[in-house]
């Protein structure tokens, strides 16, 4: 939770401060989810999302489908557009300005390939559009993931731009590398505006472009509206009135006309909508509430005029039913007598009245001829499935800050309340939002400007920020002066900092946490406990073993003896500060957080000759620090129990596995050798060494568990079953193999329980993602291992190969757990179902991934890790894997970019990764949601805001990194307020 100062400075002011985004324009640039294929358009080749076989890791795939020849020279090309969406290409994009892109690419052949840019300055997708070089142009496709990063500048008469991949190859200058069929595998692409250059005063046409609002405004009612659905009082016909309306997402016109007239009078804003429909018109839904978008429906947006709301929303459809929201879960009430909505339809139309009351909008303080409001209107064509805004949106009618301009009666006055500047004259509302958004630029250059005075700046970032080299991430363009940052009782609490220098040459800066002293202060904030904090500062380090020169910051060991941080010119450095509230009492924590450059000029005087008393003069910062830890007090286990696979190595291993919610412990199969006699038959009271060294591990894991009061399951794995062939000999033995296999199972069992463990504790992962082929095997190993204990607990790990739903029905009565893959399961409806069933039964359902890449999404990959299996209400969520173990624990570290592992090992220490918090962030965020689970009993609308959280942050929203933020601190809201209730 961002509060007061930072809270400002992070905010992008709607009127007079444009928000400098640096968002990847590129939504889905690493193939997640049905619409991955949508944002790329080939001319030339086929495209196709990839499924790469060891890894499961989608990517986008480009290839050749055709030779073409000529005069004897035999030619072949593939080209895709990246950016491009539907039939229009490429993402919104200035004129003249500079974009960074990141791209990985491997090759199936060693051919060539090349990148560059396409720019469109008009409609045709053909003919109005120009390639740009990039600083990376051709290169040798390599057969492992590289990274390319690079850069394009837009042609002056630019509008849309797509990154474009390219295969080409002629005769005429060699033999052709590439086949039909042959092709290149591309991933994670990241495309943002290049806004690095912070320390430059920077002249208007050298800063980013700000985006142009379109603007209406309302006339002014000159006699009684009735509203009937029928627009025909005299006013409506010379009401202002605005159309050109857009598909969603993109920049072209929408198939069907839409025309929005618009009136106010002293208390009321008035809407007269007419839909031209040559389809059949949907109507037939006349009740209020979500049903209504079964009809044809028209929404209208109006953006916060104070913080009480994320914006006000009122609908209608086609039918006459309404719906009222403030897109979020807001306590406001939603009052159907407080505005007016009726419909009518027409031979080729439908149309709609409103009345709009301001109090809907804003208790106070709106309504006077010269007021603005972030407006837009949305429409739903339910034939056509089509959706179109006034506005162009990206993705979300939500868009708030991609809203118009509404003006009441008055633009003139209207502009002069925006830029305190008397006389403006404008004379329509296209000349209205020009003059509003050369204000606006004019106000991004001075905020460059005043930037041009700092050496460097200081700013919290979020915990899912981009962290790819070079990383100056857009916080530092608001730096801050005061930060307070907010905890729970038992939290976590992850502070990540970025330090820029905005000079020209690299700098070393000392960074403390202290409290408040003359001089000098103490260790940490004044009251809280010292060795619960930890400061660690970000390395630089590659995440590709291809390209060495793609870095990223991801290990974060702590900060070294003097406290200093070494960051490159334009770049920024990264300090992450570490809270454990655990038994901390509610309250307020200061102190300040002091930067001090130790390349700068800087005096020591003494005051009036006084050796004691002296005066600091230079770039020294000091900024005021606090940490408010909230009454609400977190569960110390997690509500969803993690699990890598793994065993801890030692105690520091283990106590940062159950920081991060590790509560399933991983055994090796391989280590369960138990004795044999002369027939081949287990020696069920016998020990081996290999089973003793296994027992010593489960000992320690007890030792631990009880030192830190936490209790352990265990899961045996991998592929348990085939394991134990090996072992013991049996893989072309099938008759001894299924006669052993009970034998080994009953031992096992009894072996755990020697060691304190009880059956219900562990699990046998009997398969791993098995071959649909070996399902005859499958089924009977899992009888036969039931026949051998009646109480032993088996699980099945299932892969991207998804198992049909009446294998997964045979499996049922002898399988106790599931761990599922992805989300692939848990998009099929007939699996959605069996997964609800087998839960009734107690059989635990698990999630797992598997990502090796360093390069994943951490809002989508890590933080909402456990998001997802909160919205699935699953029993526990499994990653592959905690500490990278390849020639031993921390053998690789270092020295290879990591297969997966979220911790690094140096000797006998661990330290975490930005992934480590990332994922931690997440399983801490759904500690709220059981908080608030625990009081909201009797409390219909704290019980339907927790039914709704988890698909927000998955499904609605999934795309905003900000919104398990937001969610988050809608369960604080509910918490403080029921324990408040409680407390009367």
């Amino acid at each position: 939770m961002m509060s007061g100062r930072w809270m400002i400075a992070a905010m992008a002011v709607l009127f007079g401060c444009v928000h400098l985004s640096s968002a990847n324009l590129i939504h889905n640039g690493s193939f997640d989810g049905e619409a991955a294929a949508q944002e790329f358009r080939t001319n030339g080749g086929k495209f196709s999302v990839h499924t790469e076989e060891l890894t499961w890791n989608k990517c986008g795939r480009l290839e050749i489908d055709r030779v073409g020849e000529k005069d004897g020279v035999k030619t072949h090309s593939a080209v895709v557009w990246i950016g491009s969406n539907g039939t229009v290409p490429g993402f919104d994009a200035k004129p003249n300005t500079t974009y960074r892109f990141s791209i990985e690419v491997r090759g199936e052949v060693a051919g060539r390939a090349s990148l560059s840019a396409r720019c469109w300055y008009g409609d045709n997708i053909w003919t109005d559009g120009r390639s740009v070089s990039t600083s990376v142009g051709g290169f040798k496709v390599q057969s492992g993931w590289t990274v390319y990063k690079g850069t394009f500048t837009t042609s002056p008469d630019t509008k849309r731009a797509a990154l474009q991949l390219q295969i080409w190859e002629s005769t005429q200058y060699g033999p052709l590398a590439y086949k039909v069929g042959d092709g290149i595998l591309f991933d994670n692409i990241e495309v943002v505006e290049d806004k690095r250059d912070l320390g430059m005063a920077a002249a208007a046409s050298d800063s980013p472009a700000v985006r142009k609002r379109r603007a209406g405004r309302t006339g002014r009612c000159q006699g009684a509206i009735v509203i009937d659905g029928q627009l025909d009082e005299a006013d409506w016909q010379q009401a202002p009135a605005t159309t050109d309306f857009l598909a969603l997402g993109k920049d072209t016109p929408a198939a069907a006309s839409t025309t929005v007239a618009m009136l106010s009078d002293a208390e009321n804003i008035y809407l007269g909508i007419r839909c031209q429909e040559p389809d059949k018109v949907a109507a037939q839904q006349t009740a209020n509430g979500t049903v209504i978008w079964r009809d044809d429906v028209i929404e209208v947006f109006f953006g916060p005029l104070s913080s009480d709301r994320q914006l006000s929303q009122f609908v209608i459809c086609a039918g006459g039913g309404r719906y009222q929201g403030y897109g979020n879960e807001s306590t406001l009430p939603v009052d159907y007598a407080a505005w007016e909505g009726r419909a009518s339809v027409s031979d080729g139309f439908w149309q709609a009245e409103l009345r709009i009351p301001f109090r809907c909008l804003a208790q106070t303080g709106f309504g006077a001829d010269g007021d603005t409001i972030p407006f837009n209107v949305s429409r739903q064509r339910r034939a056509a499935k089509e959706l179109s805004t006034w506005s162009r949106l990206r993705e979300s009618f939500h868009e708030v800050e991609n809203f118009g301009v509404l003006a009441l009666v008055d633009f003139n006055a209207a502009l002069t309340k925006l830029t305190g500047q008397a006389g403006a004259d404008v004379a329509d509302a296209e000349a209205f939002a020009q003059a509003l958004h050369d204000y606006d630029q004019k106000q991004q250059q001075a905020r460059y400007e005043r930037l041009a005075s700092r050496k460097f700046a200081v700013a919290p970032v979020p915990v899912t920020a981009n962290f790819a080299i070079p990383f100056i991430p857009e916080e530092v363009f608001s730096p801050v002066d005061e930060i307070t940052v907010t905890a729970a009782v038992n939290e976590l609490k992850g502070v990540p900092i970025a330090l820029a220098n905005l000079t020209d040459l690299p700098a070393e800066y000392q960074v403390i946490l202290e409290t408040k002293g003359r001089y000098n202060g103490s260790w940490g904030l004044e009251g809280f406990p010292p060795e619960q904090f930890v400061m660690r500062q970000a390395v630089r380090f590659k995440d590709s073993d291809d390209d060495p020169g793609s870095l990223r910051l991801d290990p974060l060991p702590k900060m070294n003896q003097a406290s200093t941080l070494m960051v490159l010119p334009k770049e920024a450095g990264l300090v992450w500060l570490d809270f454990d509230t655990t038994g901390v009492a509610p309250g307020s924590y200061e102190g300040r957080l002091r930067i001090i450059p130790l390349s700068e000029v800087a005096k020591w005087e003494s005051i009036k000759g006084a050796y004691w008393n002296r005066k600091y003069t230079g770039d020294m910062q000091d900024i005021p620090f606090t940490l408010v830890v909230r009454n609400i007090v977190l569960d110390r286990d997690p509500i969803l129990p993690m699990g890598f696979f793994q065993a801890a190595d030692n105690e520091l291993c283990f106590k940062m596995m159950i920081d991060i919610g590790v509560r399933n412990i991983g055994l090796s199969p391989w280590s369960f050798q138990f004795p044999v006699d002369d027939k081949g038959d287990i020696i069920p009271d016998g020990v081996t060494e290999k089973l003793q060294q296994q027992g010593a591990i489960v000992t320690q894991h007890e030792e631990w568990a009880r030192k830190y009061g936490v209790s352990l399951t265990y899961f045996i794995g991998f592929s348990a079953y085939d394991a134990f062939g090996q072992v013991y000999g049996l893989t072309r033995k099938p008759e001894k193999k299924k006669q052993v296999w009970p034998q080994w199972i009953k031992a096992l069992e009894g072996y755990m329980r020697s060691l304190g463990v009880a059956p219900e504790r562990y699990v046998i992962e009997t398969w791993d993602e098995p071959h649909p082929d070996k399902f005859p095997e499958l089924l009977e190993s899992h009888q036969l291992a039931k026949a051998g204990s009646s109480r032993v607990r088996l699980s099945l790990t299932l892969g991207a190969h998804i198992m049909p739903v009446d294998k997964m029905a045979s499996l049922a009565p002898y399988t106790d757990e599931w761990t599922l893959w992805s989300d692939g399961y848990f998009q099929r409806p007939e699996h959605l179902q069996l997964i609800r069933e087998q839960q009734q039964r107690g059989v635990l359902i698990r999630h797992y991934t598997c990502d090796t890449s360093m390069r994943s999404s951490l809002a989508r990959r890590y933080r909402r890790n456990n998001w997802f299996g909160e919205y699935h209400r699953l029993d526990g969520n499994e990653m592959f894997h905690f500490a990278d173990t390849y020639g031993g624990r921390g053998a690789s570290d270092w020295k290879v970019t990591t297969r997966g592992g979220i911790v690094y090992k140096l000797f006998d220490e661990y330290m975490p990764s930005i992934r480590y918090m990332a994922l931690r962030q997440g399983m801490t965020d759904v500690k709220y949601l059981a908080a608030l689970r625990k009081l909201a009993a009797g409390n219909p609308e704290a019980q339907a805001f927790l039914e709704a959280a988890p698909r927000r942050v998955v499904v609605d929203f999934g795309h905003d990194p900000a919104t398990p933020d937001i969610v988050r601190e809608e369960a604080v809201e509910f918490i403080l307020k029921l324990q408040a209730g409680k407390a009367k």
